[in-house]
């Protein structure tokens, strides 16, 4: 079957179609068959924020976030709207 990969790729058309409502789902379908895939998150999170969807976009920044916190865009984002979760100091020790 296809890959997130290539969701993500037919998203990213349809959108630049104006087919806005099966761009959305293609995105969805990306993070469903990859949630531990933090580029299907900040995917469909850039998709959400060029067309205004900010509560849905910011949870899909801090699934991203979860997965990969080091990455700038993503922790820039967050901050920008004081989403940023708070750093855990027991994370990293056993």
């Amino acid at each position: 079957g296809p890959s997130a990969k290539q969701m993500m790729f037919l998203a990213r058309e349809l959108e630049e179609r104006g087919d806005i409502d099966n761009a959305l789902l293609r995105y969805r379908q990306a993070v469903a068959m990859e949630p531990s895939n933090p580029v299907a998150h900040v995917a469909i999170a850039k998709f959400l924020l060029r067309h205004d969807y900010e509560p849905a976009a910011v949870h899909h920044l801090r699934a991203a976030y979860d997965l990969d916190p080091a990455n700038r865009w993503v922790i820039e984002e967050l901050l920008a709207r004081d989403q940023l979760p708070p750093v855990n100091p027991a994370a990293g020790r056993s």
